[in-house]
């Protein structure tokens, strides 16, 4: 999530801007299959082979 105008607030963790091209750059100049801008994209990824329950307390039997 960057920090942008939003009608409603966001009360989390923003990454600036500024970044996300930057690291957009770094990546295709590194050759990158894909570009990860920001610690939260880089946890979810990191997540998505989890198990759901891990992620998702409900699920917890």
């Amino acid at each position: 999530m960057t920090r942008a105008r939003c009608p409603t607030p966001v009360d989390a963790p923003k990454a600036d801007p500024r970044d996300v091209p930057v690291a957009a750059l770094d990546g295709i100049e590194a050759g990158a299959h894909e570009v990860l801008a920001d610690d939260i994209t880089r946890w979810v990824k990191s997540q998505l082979s989890a198990d759901l329950a891990a992620l998702y307390a409900q699920l917890k039997k």
